[in-house]
């Protein structure tokens, strides 16, 4: 499934972004720009992403969520799906990224 990627409305702060399906090489960039649309508004401390519906990452995945990070701080929300935090932590960015049980929780680090 391609990933689709929405962003919820201005919530001072915070900004979370709602992913779902599969984050590789084609789709990256979409998620890229969201971030980066999302990061670049003033007064914007944290992104929150809501992981729980990717079914899929990759390496490009994975540095897309790094080059975000270097914009703004990310919490992932979850529960993260297997495939994911595998990838996470075979690569050692699980201790990149806090985590989260949703996105209430996500919002309120």
């Amino acid at each position: 499934m391609r990933l689709q990627v929405h962003t919820e409305p201005e919530q001072g702060p915070v900004r979370v972004i709602r992913c779902e399906g599969e984050l590789d090489m084609e789709s990256a960039p979409a998620l890229e720009r969201a971030g980066q649309r999302a990061a670049l508004q003033g007064g914007v401390e944290r992104l929150v992403l809501d992981v729980t519906g990717v079914t899929f990452a990759d390496s490009s995945g994975l540095n897309c969520l790094i080059q975000l990070h270097q914009i703004v701080p990310i919490v992932l929300s979850g529960p993260l799906p297997s495939q994911l935090l595998r990838l996470l932590q075979v690569t050692g960015a699980d201790a990149i990224f806090p985590r989260a049980g949703n996105v209430d929780a996500a919002r309120a680090m």
